[in-house]
């Protein structure tokens, strides 16, 4: 196979050359590009990497692609919602997820930002056209998952990958595999345990190579209460690596549901929580903890499905830590904000700018939870929030009337979920149903009308 130009000065580390190497193979996948690294400075302070790709003309070299009918080839079997554009943006930014250390992260932003840009000349949709969405609907104009399409897959090579950060929705976790969605795109990959691209395609393609390479949960047998973990805005489910191991040895199957928080709706990420609950295998139980945004999202999947159907799973309990319950004071301060919505995305804005049209949406959980806030012990409060506060949800925003047990923990906001306190009080809650004893319960009742 011919390989694409590489017009560009020598790299002088050892790194760069075997990143170079990698970004030529990845690119190459697909179509003929001539992609040039411009410019390397190599520096006291920074390392900086300017990659240019260009699209030349029509494919000179093809592949036949797992999953291919014989005699057809990449190009045409690419899964029909990616277009030209779409397919280098895909790549582009695989490549900026694959480069690791901290000198690398400007150049991660630089060229996510580019792989952002050609998506959306491709036509994709976009967090501005999810903002005038109204509360309950679902920004996403991607079809549902479908089974029972035609698996159309693409040529894959196994490697490693960062597991899904702001851009990757999960919609079939089993025994630490699972299938997402990119949220930019509309395709999806297939991760195993140690979030190696195992392949990736539509939909049907990934659901049917995880039956052939991961046919079971291996803890469906023996563990059958399942407690899945809905982390905040702007996080991943990484910030569950300090809790999710007490949970496994206190006997739970843990599930890590991990979400694109920035890149769509509570309509959205309820959808895809919807899709995992289904898909889990030999549960008889399930609990929630969720972090901030995640509460919101069990309770907007909630309200969609208040009524249990015959073979789901009961609903045992929920932790509610930091939750935006009664909205976000902070967010509706950046009403208007178009930075806050870049940032924040679609569910951020309806924290602020359309909070009205989804609160009324969003189910009291009718089985036991427990809240906890944040900011006890903290030196320093946020002055833009009225009382007391975690630095971004005030404690009167927590509270959810219904809950049966209450605590105010020493924690910041972002960083609950790794916290001692929290993690020892989410423990004995999801045991017990109360944070400590049943005589020291807190319960937030429901106001009484005069």
């Amino acid at each position: 196979m011919a390989k694409p130009s590489l017009g560009m000065p020598p790299i002088r580390t050892a790194d760069g050359c075997v990143k170079r190497l990698r970004t030529a193979q990845r690119l190459e996948w697909h179509t003929t590009f001539r992609h040039d690294v411009c410019k390397v400075l190599v520096g006291r302070k920074r390392h900086l990497v300017t990659a240019i790709v260009q699209l030349e003309g029509e494919p000179e070299h093809r592949k036949h692609v797992s999953g291919a009918p014989e005699g057809r080839t990449d190009e045409s079997h690419r899964p029909q919602f990616l277009g030209r554009k779409g397919t280098i943006a895909v790549e582009v930014y695989e490549m900026a997820n694959h480069m690791t250390g901290l000198w690398i992260a400007f150049v991660h932003g630089a060229v996510a930002i580019f792989a952002t840009v050609l998506i959306a000349c491709a036509g994709t949709a976009s967090a501005g056209e999810a903002a005038d969405s109204p509360g309950t609907a679902r920004a996403s104009n991607y079809p549902d998952p479908d089974p029972t399409e035609k698996p159309e897959g693409s040529f894959n090579i196994p490697r490693d990958t960062t597991g899904g950060t702001q851009f990757w929705t999960d919609f079939v976790i089993r025994g630490g595999w699972r299938i997402q969605r990119n949220e930019m795109t509309g395709h999806y990959r297939l991760l195993d345990e140690k979030n190696i691209r195992q392949g990736w395609g539509n939909y049907a393609f990934c659901l049917r190579e995880l039956d052939r390479l991961m046919p079971t949960d291996p803890q469906a047998a023996d563990r059958r209460h399942v407690v899945v973990l809905l982390h905040g805005l702007g996080r991943s489910r990484t910030c569950w690596d300090a809790l999710a191991p007490r949970l496994e040895r206190d006997g739970y199957r843990v599930v890590p549901f991990g979400y694109a928080s920035t890149r769509g709706t509570l309509s959205d990420h309820a959808f895809a929580l919807d899709h995992v609950l289904r898909h889990l295998e030999r549960c008889e139980r399930v609990s929630f903890v969720g972090h901030s945004l995640g509460n919101l999202v069990v309770r907007r999947s909630l309200d969609e499905h208040s009524a249990l159907l015959p073979g789901e799973p009961k609903r045992e309990r929920m932790v509610m830590l930091g939750p935006p319950n009664l909205g976000a004071q902070m967010a509706r301060r950046m009403k208007g904000s178009r930075l806050f919505g870049l940032v924040a995305g679609a569910a951020g804005e309806q924290l602020s700018d359309r909070w009205r049209d989804v609160e009324p949406h969003l189910a009291t959980p009718d089985f036991e939870f427990g809240v906890l806030a944040g900011g006890a012990d903290l030196a320093v409060t946020n002055p833009l929030i009225d009382g007391e506060n975690d630095l971004i949800v005030s404690v009167e925003e927590t509270r959810l009337p219904g809950a049966s047990d209450f605590r105010h923990v020493g924690a910041g906001h972002t960083f609950m979920p790794e916290n001692d306190e929290v993690i020892i009080l989410t423990l004995h809650f999801l045991k017990t149903g109360c944070f400590e004893t049943p005589e020291l319960r807190q319960p937030i009742e429901a106001p009484v009308d005069p």
